[in-house]
């Protein structure tokens, strides 16, 4: 399956003679993560360009986006004495966290 993303609010700035935008937006998760991160685009938040990608709540998880291969990843750790965080197992169960906001800087 994949993110449920809703498109909370945006808006429109000049950054470097470039028209730009900063997407609020609330994220859905299924209950399968993938190893190597959830699939995110542009279109999913009404942009032709993602720059970056700011999570704004955590729910107890790290998250990384990673712009090479469009992926907003999640890190977590196995126990509380366990050490550095770590990528979050394949089919890990996320479906409870269903108002992830996050902000988005693209054009």
């Amino acid at each position: 399956m994949a993110l449920t993303v809703t498109v909370l609010d945006d808006m429109s700035f000049n950054s470097v003679g470039y028209d730009s935008y900063i997407v609020n937006a609330s994220v859905a998760f299924d209950s399968s993560y993938p190893t190597g991160g959830e699939a995110i685009t542009a279109a999913d938040f009404g942009l032709s360009e993602v720059i970056t990608v700011h999570p704004v709540d955590s729910y107890g998880y790290t998250w990384s986006y990673d712009k090479a291969n469009g992926k907003l990843l999640a890190y977590g750790q196995a126990s509380a004495a366990s050490g550095a965080l770590s990528e979050l197992d394949d089919t890990t169960d996320l479906s409870g966290l269903t108002g992830v906001s996050m902000f988005v800087y693209g054009r």
